[in-house]
């Protein structure tokens, strides 16, 4: 009709309240969906780790020149330290020659997952020691820090499985390095007392291997590699 003027149906601004709920509600699914994915990661590392640690140690002999061991290990674990702003630090004692019948992957292997192990326990800018060092027919390959150390009510239980002392940890890390130790005819064992800090403080794992040529008189690797 002429004359009548209709009005356009005014439009309400969003109500600040409204908006304020719907930011908590995005923040809140952003927070859940992180929760899921860091879990997720975790179970299928836990589930990764389960899986290596029942499979047997299938073992690929060869002699290793103690040095190249050394190495193999020290290039990766350099890049393992340095966000925490530690320092990896390479101490041999009569090392250059000797050599070892082993598989140097899994060598290397044990040797990063120790390092991991104290890069995890020092304070930022703390120490790291890879050490290899000679002992009658066997060679002595340590990693050692100058974190808090290993509890004495702990010493002999670290290498049990399952057992751990973190709160996300699979308690199968040192347990492989263990059986793949015995797998060599060798021993890890932690050394109270030899730690990288001021007068030992902090922890020692030692690995002895018997030299190349001489018998395992630590443990029997045949054994070791069919469990």
């Amino acid at each position: 009709m002429r004359g009548v003027t209709r009005r356009r149906p005014r439009r309400r601004a969003p109500s600040p309240g409204r908006g304020g709920a719907r930011a908590r509600s995005t923040r809140r699914a952003h927070r859940a969906c992180r929760f899921i994915v860091e879990e997720t990661d975790r179970l299928d590392g836990l589930i990764s780790s389960l899986l290596a640690f029942a499979r047997p140690t299938a073992l690929a002999l060869r002699p290793v020149p103690v040095a190249q061991v050394l190495t193999r290990a020290e290039g990766v674990a350099r890049e393992v330290v340095a966000p925490r702003g530690a320092t990896l630090v390479r101490r041999e004692a009569g090392t250059l020659d000797l050599v070892v019948t082993a598989d140097p992957e899994l060598l290397a292997q044990l040797l990063l997952g120790l390092v991991t192990n104290a890069a995890e326990a020092v304070a930022p800018g703390g120490t790291i020691e890879l050490r290899a060092r000679r002992d009658d027919g066997h060679v002595l390959l340590a990693v050692a820090d100058d974190g808090p150390g290993v509890p004495p009510a702990d010493r002999e239980r670290v290498f049990e499985p399952f057992f751990t002392t973190k709160e996300r940890g699979t308690g199968l890390g040192l347990a492989m390095a263990e059986r793949i130790a015995r797998a060599h005819g060798g021993a890890l064992r932690v050394v109270p007392g030899a730690g990288a800090g001021p007068d030992g403080r902090g922890a020692c794992f030692e690995l002895a291997l018997p030299r190349a040529g001489a018998a395992p008189a630590l443990g029997a690797g045949a054994e070791a590699a069919a469990a």
